[in-house]
Parts: C-alpha cells; structure tokens; sequence
C-alpha cells in the first residue's frame, strides 16, 4: 500500500490530496507518525516535513516532485499537459507560486498573532496584489480560466485559498476583487468535487491550528 503522509491544513499536503482525490487513488493518507518532530517519523521520512509518499521503493518528499510521480506513476485522468509547452506552463505556474505568492503567507501568519504592524501587512498586502495581477497575466496569456484541473491547478489552490482566508480574517477586503480572470478561475475550480473535499479538510484543520497557536499557554 503506497501512504502519503499529510496534515490536514499543510497547503502542501493538500496539494497532494487534490491529485489522488482526482484520480481516485487507492492510496493510504494519514498523518505523521507521532508528529512532525518524532523519532518515528524522522526514521521515515529524514526531512520531518509532509508531505511525504511512501512506496514499495522509495520515500518521496517536496509536493512537486510527488505530484509529478502520480502522474508518471497513474497517468489515467491525467493532470498534466500533452506537449512540452503546456508542461513547461505548468510548471512555471507552480513555480511563481511558491516563489512569489507563497512567501507572503507567513507574514499574514504573523500578522494574525500581532506580530506585524500594520505598515508591515499593508506592505505585504501590496506584494501579494501585484503578485495575483501577474498571476492573472500569466492565466490570460495562455487562455486556462475554465480549462480541465489540471497539476498546476493541484498546486495553486490551497496556498491561494491561505491567502484568501488569512486576509478576510485581517479584515481585508475581498483579494480578488480586481482579478476577474482569477475568480472566474477560482468559482471553477471550487465546484470541483476534489478541490471541494480537500479544501473542507484544508479550512477545518487550520481553524483548529489558529484556535491552538491563540490559547492562552
């Protein structure tokens, strides 16, 4: 039996979720055994991260390269591109993902703790605005607003969604409100039954880590 090792709320891991969801893939999700920092877990997986697959030959970790073995692995409702242009476009998309959209989320971790003034949020606010207009470029460009999911889609959705929460909870207005590309993409893609689960998973579970990270030590 081949295991992903997940937390509900990691945007990581849900990465993962969206794809085997899809897919409908016998594959065993649970979470770290004893907990990230565990000696179990690390005997496992040695970067103490997830997610992390578990196959019949290998432990896989970073949810780009676990993404890409589902695919190479079950290419049945495949998720990535036929010609190299459209894989090297996908590709691309993850990247400036986790490179230019992604890093702004800690700081609105931050803020939610009080750990940033507000000169600091709104300079973070105006990054993560510029990065989306070029999101929305880069989606305008290559026509994928209503496009099949897709394993760009599988990465993109869950650190959007972090910003979207985190910020309506700051107190922000709506993030997408001057991307009409985008949240044509976005109401899309939430009718979709696998982002639609995985995201459940996603919200539930980073309500219980805000609830435990406020209570009072």
């Amino acid at each position: 039996m081949t295991t992903l090792y997940s937390l509900p709320h990691s945007p990581y891991s849900a990465r993962c979720r969206i794809a085997i969801y899809h897919k409908d893939l016998a594959i065993d999700i649970r979470p770290p055994i004893g907990g990230l920092r565990s000696l179990d877990y690390r005997s496992i997986v040695p970067t103490k991260k997830v997610p992390a697959l578990i196959t019949e030959k290998s432990t896989l970790v970073e949810s780009s390269a676990i993404l890409e073995y589902l695919e190479d692995r079950f290419p049945a409702i495949p998720l990535r591109g036929t010609s190299a242009e459209e894989r090297a476009a996908q590709r691309a998309l993850i990247s400036f993902m986790d490179f230019s959209i992604a890093p702004q989320i800690f700081p609105l971790f931050q803020a939610i703790m009080g750990r940033k003034d507000a000169n600091g949020l709104q300079t973070t606010i105006d990054t993560l605005q510029l990065n989306l207009a070029s999101l929305e470029t880069m989606f305008i460009n290559e026509g994928r607003a209503e496009n099949e999911l897709d394993i760009a889609d599988c990465a993109l959705i869950p650190s959007l969604f972090y910003a979207l929460f985190l910020t309506e909870k700051l107190g922000y207005g709506p993030l997408l409100v001057k991307h009409m590309t985008l949240q044509t993409w976005w109401q899309h893609r939430r009718q979709i039954p696998a982002v639609i689960k995985v995201l459940d998973e996603v919200e539930t579970g980073l309500n219980h880590f805000l609830k435990a990270i406020s209570a009072p030590k």
